[in-house]
């Protein structure tokens, strides 16, 4: 039994697209130039896929005004979890234009730049998280024992995962006895995710988060993963359309899964490290992808 193949551009290049370049609307005006030297592995007893390349990938984004040579280290989208990792190098040439596209091109980054994983950064390096625009807090996981309890009551038949979300279907005969009150609770509960998220009610100051300050960088620790909400920008109508489960509908909801020892470093640009150990979700999931990438050199104009 084969558990490995080699895949090809046009079986895999789409999701690689959605998940390296992304669907925001700025994706929609970039394009690789060199897909052919892009190759895929997957895996099918993990159902995971690896995508790598000897060369650099040249992607041009005429959204923001860049060619974008990135050095791909590291790409893999695993199925089973529903997770995606890309990592690597970017370097970032201008692209020329008249002095109308220059001018729209500083106004589309500033938009990509506001509310991002780079502005959160630079927010906590200077001390600046709610003069910035954003609401931080802990966010708390606990098993849903309800449902479990529930589910020992009402007798389902068949599940099934749609968009993601666990969907229970039931025997009618199995459950005759019940009050009818009782069935449409029990529904409601078994509607509602295994995890149950709660947030703190206090907003985190980055001084709260800072251990250590050096020169050049600081150190933050994260005692247990955190909702970030962006309240200067609303959500893109791509992200509801595509992640109707994880919209909030309004402001920019993202959260944070703090991996490893929970320890980063961060530096004046908002770089930090180690990105491996950083996992985004909500909005930033969807957005935090090479069609919004900027430069760390970048500084938005102030008004």
């Amino acid at each position: 039994m084969n558990l490995l193949e080699e895949g090809t551009w046009a079986e895999w290049g789409k999701i690689f697209i959605d998940n390296f370049i992304g669907t925001t609307a700025n994706a929609s005006q970039c394009r690789i130039n060199n897909t052919d030297d892009i190759h895929f592995r997957f895996y099918k007893k993990s159902r995971r896929l690896v995508a790598y390349s000897d060369k650099p990938i040249d992607i041009e984004n005429s959204a923001l005004g860049y060619i974008i040579h990135y050095q791909l280290e590291d790409f893999e989208a695993d199925f089973e979890n529903g997770s995606v990792v890309f990592l690597g190098y970017s370097l970032f040439e201008e692209m020329a234009g008249k002095e109308k596209l220059i001018e729209r091109w500083e106004k589309s980054r500033k938009k990509a730049y506001e509310g991002s994983v780079m502005h959160f950064m630079r927010g906590i390096y200077q001390n600046r998280l709610q003069e910035e625009g954003f609401e931080t807090r802990y966010l708390y996981h606990r098993d849903n024992t309800e449902k479990r309890r529930v589910m020992g009551i009402y007798q389902p038949y068949n599940r099934r995962e749609i968009n993601g979300q666990l969907v229970v279907e039931f025997n009618p005969a199995a459950n005759k006895n019940l009050p009818k009150d009782s069935v449409n609770y029990y529904q409601s509960v078994l509607r509602q995710p295994n995890i149950l998220n709660t947030t703190g009610t206090a907003l985190l100051a980055a001084d709260s988060l800072r251990v250590k300050k050096e020169t050049g960088q600081i150190t933050i620790l994260l005692r247990d993963d955190i909702q970030v909400i962006y309240r200067r920008q609303k959500e893109e109508p791509g992200f509801a359309r595509l992640n109707p489960n994880m919209s909030a509908g309004n402001y920019r909801l993202s959260f944070v899964t703090a991996l490893g020892d929970k320890m980063y470093t961060i530096d004046p640009s908002g770089n930090y490290a180690d990105p491996r150990a950083f996992f985004t979700g909500g909005y930033w999931g969807w957005s935090e992808k090479m069609a919004n990438g900027l430069p760390l050199e970048y500084t938005p104009e102030r008004e």
